[in-house]
């Protein structure tokens, strides 16, 4: 921190031989960059046993005075370190001696120097012809109370500002704050700016002003100097502040779901339709919302509702956005949302089957199986839920119960009218795979597949319970990797033919229907 000096501020140290003492008075409270300070020095030569009188041989002043386009100077001459020698003069010990050493600093000096103040004589007697006998050596030095040499001089040097470069919108006339910072002991500041008018903070370090409502930069310049300074010392800055270019979004309003947890974006035919709403801003124009054969209420505003109209299929999606434009010519388009459209008709009664995955890869030692359920009833006028979503497979051997169907009911939901259509189906546990069905949903529980021949060469013949349609799979079981796929359709039998590149091993083999999923091992020996 700097130190504060103030007019006829003097501190007095004493030489513990002879007790003279040199104080400091500076004459303006500052020292100014260009402008002579004054210091005026005052020796008290003390007593000197013996002696009567003292003479002055030179004062030394040493002061970093700095230099640059404003040169610094002490008494005149551009030099860090100067010899006063006064006219020689006796004087008696108890006249105390005063000189003035002016002081320029220069535009590169420090914000604060520590000056040496010295002086050197001689102590001695005056003969009766008035002769001037010198004695011992008279040395003089200021000191600080604590002890310390050197007068602290505060200099009120000028620092090239920095310029802020707040975050300014293209096309909004809003007002921002732009302030320099960095400038030491400026207390004098003259903006310029283009790309915008100066509201407020005419000669200060922070200004109010308000851009232009194009979307081109607003570029300020800052120069600063002091009051009572020098005119010609001064600093400048500038920086061109780009804009931030405009963007707009929405969202749909979902009363019927806290927090917007609807399944996904929908807007009901035949109803009061669906509002959006967009956040203000700054600088907006005008609002033009776009929703293919929509009936739009409230267009130009931030909260238009939606109404499909007829001629849109139900189950179909149309994509809804809007352009908004602003003042000074800019304009954007929100992101577009997709939006299905649904109507207020029944939900069917579900019907599909559930295909089982195993958490960790293995249908032998899967624990759980997560549960899909694959709707074959076309329903897609809302959402189908099921009631649980695992079963528990034969790693889990505390809960595992392959005989045990799990109850799972299945609704498909009119998202318009929020009526529901369910059914339970039974679900049962996959087998152990050393068993030779794996049942999904089944009614009964007899039903079974037949492998023929198991060992196999690489030719099988699988006999199904009843004439079914659907996939299956054959996987390898070291690493699960599949290994072939097919569907089939309206079959009580299946022939598989397994590649013969194969290496010897045991395969597992997965049949997806309608109804039932089963899963076999199958053992390649060629």
């Amino acid at each position: 921190m700097k130190k504060l000096l103030y007019y006829c501020f003097s501190l007095l140290i004493t030489n513990v031989i002879w007790s003279q003492t040199v104080s400091v008075n500076q004459t303006t409270p500052n020292a100014e960059v260009g402008i002579p300070t004054n210091f005026n020095l005052t020796l008290n030569p003390g007593n000197s046993p013996g002696n009567t009188h003292y003479r002055i041989n030179y004062w030394l002043v040493i002061a970093n005075i700095g230099n640059g386009t404003i040169q610094g100077n002490i008494n005149g001459q551009n030099t860090y370190t100067y010899y006063h020698t006064p006219t020689s003069q006796v004087l008696a010990l108890s006249n105390n001696t005063s000189v003035d050493i002016p002081i320029t600093y220069g535009s590169n000096a420090p914000d604060t120097d520590n000056v040496e103040f010295q002086v050197s004589g001689s102590y001695g007697t005056v003969d009766a012809m008035g002769n001037f006998h010198a004695g011992p050596t008279l040395y003089g030095k200021y000191k600080k109370t604590n002890g310390d040499s050197g007068y602290a001089v505060d200099v009120k040097i000028l620092c090239t500002p920095s310029i802020s470069s707040p975050n300014i919108l293209a096309c909004c006339p809003n007002n921002v704050q732009i302030c320099a910072s960095g400038f030491c002991d400026a207390n004098t500041f003259n903006w310029s700016i283009t790309g915008g008018n100066i509201v407020s903070g005419f000669g200060s370090s922070c200004i109010t002003v308000a851009p232009s409502a194009g979307n081109g930069a607003v570029s300020a310049g800052c120069t600063v100097s002091r009051s009572s300074g020098l005119s010609t010392y001064t600093r400048f800055n500038s920086s061109s502040i780009s804009r931030t270019p405009r963007t707009a979004s929405f969202t749909a309003l979902y009363p019927e779901y806290p927090y917007n947890t609807q399944p996904y974006n929908y807007i009901c035919k035949g109803g009061s339709g669906r509002q959006m709403s967009m956040a203000t801003q700054c600088g907006i124009s005008s609002i033009n919302w776009v929703a293919p054969n929509c009936t739009i209420i409230g267009q130009n505003t931030l909260t238009p509702t939606i109404i499909p109209t007829n001629v849109i299929p139900t189950t179909s999606t149309i994509n809804i956005y809007a352009t908004v434009n602003f003042v000074g010519g800019c304009s954007v388009n929100t992101p577009a949302i997709p939006f299905k459209i649904l109507d207020a008709t029944n939900a069917p009664v579900p019907n599909g089957y559930f295909e089982a995955v195993p958490n960790n890869g293995d249908i032998c030692t899967a624990d759980v199986f997560q549960l899909n359920f694959i709707s074959t009833d076309g329903f897609s006028n809302g959402v189908t839920t099921i009631s649980r979503d695992f079963i528990r497979g034969p790693g889990d051997s505390i809960h595992y119960q392959p005989s045990k169907p799990t109850p799972i009911t299945v609704c498909n939901k009119n998202l318009c009218t929020g009526l529901s259509t369910c059914t339970v189906f039974k679900v049962y546990p996959p087998a152990p795979c050393d068993y030779y069905i794996n049942k999904s949903i089944a009614p009964t529980s007899n039903e079974k597949i037949i492998i023929a021949p198991n060992p196999t060469t690489g030719n099988l013949k699988v006999e199904l319970p009843e004439v079914l349609t659907g996939t299956y799979q054959i996987f390898d079981q070291i690493n699960n990797k599949l290994i072939l796929e097919d569907k089939f359709d309206n079959r009580l039998e299946l022939q598989i033919q397994i590649d013969t590149k194969l290496n010897n091993g045991i395969y597992i083999l997965k049949i997806n229907t309608e109804k039932y999923i089963f899963t076999q091992k199958i053992i390649l020996s060629k």
